[in-house]
């Protein structure tokens, strides 16, 4: 677990599950007061290069329907 918190900002918690070799599960929950939000992503990648998964040329694509009951897959595609 990953927490990040502040003085005057909600806490966040990060949650990552390595339960299988070529997948994870990545859960967060955000507590606070007011809570309202424009945009969140649990997993941001913003540099290039920035993941080596030890082979070249393999493109993957995550999909994350938007949907907040837990009960829609997420798969991966490569």
């Amino acid at each position: 677990m990953v927490t990040a918190s502040g003085t005057g900002l909600p806490t966040m918690k990060q949650y990552f599950t390595l339960d299988q070799n070529d997948s994870f599960l990545v859960r967060m929950d955000v507590s606070g007061s007011n809570l309202k939000a424009n945009w969140m992503g649990p997993v941001v990648m913003d540099t290039a290069g920035g993941v080596n998964i030890g082979i070249t040329n393999d493109n993957r694509a995550l999909v994350v329907p938007f949907d907040n009951d837990g009960l829609s897959p997420t798969t991966l595609s490569p």
